[in-house]
């Protein structure tokens, strides 16, 4: 059975057209379930349906389709087409008011692909009048996207996420621990309950090692590292500890 993943959704709304009058519509209150799917590359899990559930008072015109998803050090998204590796059946479609459309998707990429790979889901409203409203009133409409996340995981992969470096930075509000982590592994990691120490020496110059959890990873907390990627985090310095000679390791559990 394919895992249903619970994390990876943006939700983004954008003003789009206007009627005479101040009116905001509800024509975006629809929901792209699930929020995040992993795929098989072959057998009956390379098909799988997703939903769009449209839980206004009045239909929406609705558009799905998937891009590649790559991610810099600083977290900054790069989505790019990605319509040659996927069937999505319907693209476009209407959806009456309280009711739902099943979007099958099927992937058409590689069998036998060694690394997990990262895509993203994108279900935008379209801007079409669906319904006579009539000329009367002023109506400004909130257009609705959002942004799913869909994986095709080969069997056997798994992440791997350790830190790569640590080290100071001068940021203009006052130093900053930046960690740099890298999933070595072949699938994406979550991290969970993470516990980062480090090791080098104290302000009084003696041996010191410091073990930062909970709070102290705010700047990091629950991050998504894609195989093969790398992320990089800024954190508060922490106390009594000198910046020249850094290393650091990572415990953490991975959600799935």
């Amino acid at each position: 059975m394919a895992r249903v993943l619970s994390f990876g959704l943006r939700t983004l709304a954008v003003l789009a057209g206007t009627w005479f009058g101040l009116h905001v519509g509800a024509a975006g209150a629809f929901q792209l379930l699930p929020m995040s799917m992993e795929f098989a590359p072959t057998g009956n899990n390379a098909t799988q349906t997703f939903a769009v559930a449209n839980e206004a008072n009045e239909p929406v015109a609705v558009q799905v389709f998937i891009v590649l998803r790559s991610v810099a050090l600083d977290g900054t998204e790069t989505l790019t087409p990605a319509d040659a590796d996927f069937l999505v059946f319907p693209p476009q479609a209407a959806v009456p008011a309280g009711k739902t459309q099943l979007i099958q998707v099927r992937w058409l990429g590689s069998r036998t692909p060694t690394t997990e790979l990262a895509y993203r889901i994108i279900a935008e409203q379209l801007p079409v009048a669906l319904e006579n409203r009539g000329a009367e009133g002023a109506r400004l409409e909130i257009l609705m996207r959002y942004e799913g996340a869909l994986y095709i995981t080969p069997p056997g992969v798994a992440p791997d996420v350790v830190v790569d470096s640590v080290s100071s930075v001068q940021m203009p509000d006052g130093q900053r621990l930046a960690v740099t982590l890298h999933n070595k592994g072949t699938a994406h990691g979550l991290l969970e309950q993470a516990v980062l120490t480090l090791a080098g020496r104290g302000t009084n110059g003696q041996p010191a090692n410091v073990e930062l959890r909970n709070e102290a990873l705010a700047g990091m907390a629950s991050p998504n590292i894609l195989a093969g990627n790398k992320r990089q985090f800024l954190l508060p310095w922490p106390a009594n500890l000198a910046p020249e000679g850094l290393t650091g390791t990572l415990r953490t559990n991975y959600v799935r």
